[in-house]
Formats: structure tokens, sequence, C-alpha cells
């Protein structure tokens, strides 16, 4: 989580809880994972047809319940859980052995699971996540392919998912102290006196505080059979290239050279 966290600090934590289903504890990455790595190699899964010495191929339950994917994940998550367990284990022999409690606890606390998550795990989420992106690339939107999965997260967050963008936008620009007066303007159209017209529209917000409206800024973009259709669009791409935006480089929480966002910067976890 605190990775996620991290990479994406505009994500509510609604989303941010969809998104760690989906990145980490999913069916799709972990089985995924557990392929890559030769678990279902090791498993003792029945399987049903196949060669011997093949991986198993179905089981019962497989065709209409996913059982075999369900067994990777539940193997992936017990190596997790061993890894873990083992690194508790071994800091408290080594206590017990040096009767110094106060130099043994660093590696009593999962960060040998930590470790293995970051060095094995989320590299391949993110050949999943790329994998995900390339087969459902419907959108023109300038995000990174690490961002796909995201697009439709925040299709269930209240504030994006809203039917007056207009209104959760100023709401945010007021709370950012951006200016929160919103300019429309006609980028391209085709056809429209024809009829199937086409319209890209943009919104902007002033450069400055001084209502001016010499010198703009183009937060989002959308299209549309009508200019309110995009128009509506554009204002919820302003809201998802907010809410979506990607960290390249970044501190884990868990690092002594963390430093978390403002107040008033993130939505609190009730």
């Amino acid at each position: 989580m605190e990775y996620l966290d991290a990479k994406f600090p505009n994500l509510p934590p609604n989303v941010l809880v969809g998104l760690q289903q989906y990145h980490f504890v999913g069916l799709g990455p972990l089985s995924s994972f557990a392929k890559v790595v030769g678990l279902e190699y090791l498993v003792k899964w029945k399987p049903v047809g196949g060669q011997p010495g093949s991986p198993p191929i179905a089981g019962v339950g497989e065709i209409g319940g996913g059982g075999l994917t369900k067994v990777l994940v539940n193997a992936v998550q017990a190596l997790i859980g061993a890894i873990h367990s083992s690194s508790i284990i071994k800091s408290k022999s080594k206590a017990n052995n040096s009767n110094n409690n106060n130099n043994n606890n660093q590696n009593g606390n999962g960060d040998a699971a930590k470790e293995f998550i970051h060095k094995y795990l989320i590299p391949q989420y993110r050949l999943y996540d790329n994998q995900f992106y390339l087969h459902n690339n419907t959108t023109n939107d300038n995000l990174t392919a690490g961002s796909s999965a995201i697009i439709a997260n925040l299709m269930n967050c209240t504030a994006y998912s809203s039917t007056n963008p207009k209104r959760v936008l100023k709401a945010l620009l007021d709370r950012k102290g951006l200016p929160s007066k919103l300019h429309y303007r006609i980028l391209k159209e085709s056809g429209r006196l024809s009829a199937n017209p086409v319209f890209i529209v943009g919104v902007f917000i002033n450069n400055n505080n001084n209502n001016s409206s010499t010198q703009l800024i183009k937060i989002g973009e959308g299209f549309g059979s009508s200019i309110k259709m995009a128009e509506f669009r554009a204002t919820r791409h302003a809201l998802l290239s907010y809410y979506a935006k990607e960290l390249n480089t970044f501190d884990l929480p868990s690092n002594p050279n963390y430093r978390p966002n403002r107040l008033g910067d993130t939505i609190a976890i009730p």
C-alpha cells in the first residue's frame, strides 16, 4: 500500500484501495507472478488431462470457479507469509543468543518480506500492467502506461464520477489556491452542420490570480458530438489528470528521508 500511496499521492483512499486490489492482491497479478516463477509446477494440484510432467491445465472447479488461479494466488500469499514468519523467527533467535534486544528487532518487522515484494513482485506488476494497457488502450489521454489501471478505478471515485464535474473541479482549484474560473475553448471541430459532428474542447484556467484571460493554462481536453458533451469530458479529464498524477521518483513512508504531503493536499482517511 505504501508503494502506491507514494507513487500516486493524489489518489483518494477508496481508489487507492481498489488499485491495491488490482496491483497487489488481485487474482490476475498474483497468478501471473506464480506462473512466471514456476509455482504452478510445484503446487500439488490435481490435473485433468495433459501429459505427465506438464503443468496442470485444469482441475475440479477450474472452469467455473477459477480453481487453479486461486491455488496459485494462495501459493504466492503462503510464500510471502513464510518469508515474513522466517524473518521474525530468525530475529528472535538472534536476540536470544546475543541478549541484546536493542540491536535485533530491525529484521523482525517483515523487512525480508518487504524486500522480496519490492525486488520481485513489483517489477512483475509493472509488466502485468503494461500488458493490460497494450490490450486495452482505448483512450487517447496523455497518461503513462502505469496509470492505465487507475482510469478504470477512478470511475468509481465519487469526485471523478460526479454528474457535475465542473463544481468538483472548481472546489479542487479553490482548495489548491488556484484560479477557479473555468474557460472553455473549441480546439477543433468537424461536421458541425452534419448528422455526426465532432467537437474537441479544452478547459483552461488563468495563469495568475488577476482574472485576466490573456494567459491561460490548459488543464483538460475532451471530445463529443456536442459542445456540452466535450466540455463535460474535458472537465473530467482535468480531474483525472490531477488524481492520476504519477511520480517516477519518490520515497516510501518507511524510509527515514520520507516527507509527507502538506495538510490539505490529500483527502484524509476517516
